[in-house]
């Protein structure tokens, strides 16, 4: 599909003018999913689309939540760069086939092709969804607070000479950063020494005691790390590891009710485990082992607490699955 002429002239201008023949308040078109796909269109197994409006019903960006083998997860929202208009019809016009490839597993990853070719075009543009702490880097204040978070990312790293060559694989990548950020688990910020994450976290050390008398202490054993397909994984083994489990502190989140969800999300256990010896600890890696890079510290706030699994929580070994990772759990008898 030509997407317009530089004049923006050729794109079905009758279309566009008869969706704005009210232009005395230079709305845009009254447009609803409807009137661009069909619900079964909109959702598929690849992707989900869905729409904005503004007070008076006009539609005014939508959010794109697609999963592909070539670019992995992508969650965006986007604005339309043009309030009215013939160059806001085309644009319509064109990014209805967009939406019609990410919406189609075989062609979803074309579709977000599309997606950046109309962004590289001026058509639209990615909503500023900046959720660092811009306050945190005043010398970068005017640059970043209208970027992206991945945008202003890449800057502060840039600036700083934080690299990401070592991420991907066994280890983080910069969208589950951005994830991490927006949830507000994890915060960058800087001090004297440089830019820094900051993360709390919620540990729980689980032990079992067998008929026998036999102390059990349960480790994380191995893990799988799934790049895009079931099929395409690096799996590393999980030796040395000092405590049980582990969950980021979610927002105003206490760290027993953080225990209690790792019990719940990692081992399946939604029954009473007694826990306590609540210690609090802090720790900083001069080099982050979750992100690491040069330039790039790693403070985290642990709290951890123990507990006994009883006969009926008991299993052998658990298995923990998420859309990219996979944590086998079992026992070790305590020396």
């Amino acid at each position: 599909m030509t997407l317009v002429s530089s004049e923006f002239q050729t794109v079905r201008t009758e279309d566009a003018q008869k969706l704005h023949e009210d232009n005395t308040d230079a709305a845009t078109p009254r447009l609803h999913p409807s009137d661009i796909l069909s619900p079964s269109d909109i959702l598929s197994d690849s992707a989900t689309v869905s729409f904005d409006y503004n007070s008076k019903g006009v539609l005014t960006g939508f959010h794109i939540d697609a999963q592909t083998h070539k670019y992995g997860r992508v969650v965006e929202a986007y604005n339309f760069s043009w309030p009215s208009g013939e160059v806001r019809s085309a644009t319509l016009y064109y990014i209805e086939e967009a939406f019609e490839a990410i919406t189609t597993p075989e062609t979803a990853a074309r579709g977000l092709e599309m997606l950046d070719d109309a962004k590289e075009k001026g058509l639209i543009h990615v909503r500023s969804d900046n959720v660092l702490e811009v306050d945190q880097f005043p010398e970068y204040k005017e640059q970043i607070e209208s970027l992206s978070t991945r945008e202003a990312l890449e800057y502060i790293f840039a600036e700083r000479g934080i690299t990401m060559e070592e991420w991907g694989g066994e280890n983080r990548t910069i969208e589950k950063l951005i994830v991490e950020l927006k949830n507000r688990e994890t915060r960058l910020m800087q001090d004297e020494d440089g830019v820094y994450l900051y993360t709390m976290v919620s540990r729980v050390d689980l032990f079992h005691l067998t008929e026998n008398g036999e102390e059990l202490h349960l480790e994380e054993l191995s893990q799988k790390l799934y790049h895009g397909h079931v099929d395409d994984f690096t799996e590393r083994q999980r030796e040395g590891l000092s405590v049980s489990l582990g969950e980021k502190l979610h927002p105003d989140e206490s760290s027993l009710d953080g225990c209690k969800r790792a019990l719940l999300e990692e081992l399946k256990i939604d029954t009473h485990v007694p826990l306590y010896n609540h210690v609090v600890t802090a720790s900083v890696e001069e080099r982050s082992s979750d992100y690491p890079s040069p330039n790039l510290r790693h403070k985290k706030l642990l709290h951890t607490m123990m507990g006994w699994l009883s006969a009926e929580q008991y299993q052998k070994f658990y298995t923990e699955k998420d859309e990219d990772k996979e944590a086998i759990y079992g026992w070790r008898a305590v020396a």
